[in-house]
């Protein structure tokens, strides 16, 4: 997970654009987003987050490895091909010897999330009471035009997710 961090304020970008599919799966975290906006879920972009990290079944080249991620590299065994999205099809075998950041790696790992404690949906607070009205952005403050306040989405000033709404705003 440090590695994801890193990546993910260190990236130009332009690195962001062209890696994220690296790291995560964007339809994943696109659907998570509008969902948890769309039934206005404001605990769901921040404690209520479920971080998975697994197979994806598609191998996808690593354009800069990092070495704690070196468990889940392969490397290929013969020709490969990349389709349009960058997913790659041949074999791969895991790597021998010591992690090299110059070699051609391949992974098929990658972040999703998972919904679970949807206590807050619907406008509701922890405490159960009906405190937000449908349709509140994640700019949008506690308060209407009071920033003291802070915003009514837990988790709006999340790099992750203002990277993913600007970047994937389409």
């Amino acid at each position: 997970m440090l590695a994801f961090y890193e990546w993910l304020v260190t990236s130009t970008e332009q690195q962001y654009i062209t890696e994220a599919k690296q790291w995560f799966v964007p339809s994943a975290m696109e659907f998570f987003y509008a969902y948890t906006h769309y039934y206005t879920m404001m605990d769901n972009r921040a404690k209520n987050t479920f971080w998975h990290f697994a197979k994806t079944g598609k191998y996808r080249q690593v354009s800069r490895p990092v070495e704690a991620l070196y468990h889940v590299y392969k490397v290929a065994s013969g020709n490969v091909t990349t389709d349009a999205d960058g997913v790659c099809t041949g074999t791969f075998v895991d790597p021998t010897g010591d992690f090299n950041a110059s070699n051609t790696y391949y992974t098929e790992y990658a972040f999703d999330l998972w919904v679970y404690d949807c206590d807050t949906a619907a406008g509701i607070d922890n405490n159960g009471a009906l405190v937000f009205p449908y349709g509140k952005e994640d700019s949008d403050y506690r308060t209407e035009g009071d920033p003291a306040s802070g915003y009514a989405f837990n988790g709006a000033g999340s790099i992750f997710w203002r990277r993913l709404k600007t970047t994937f705003a389409n």
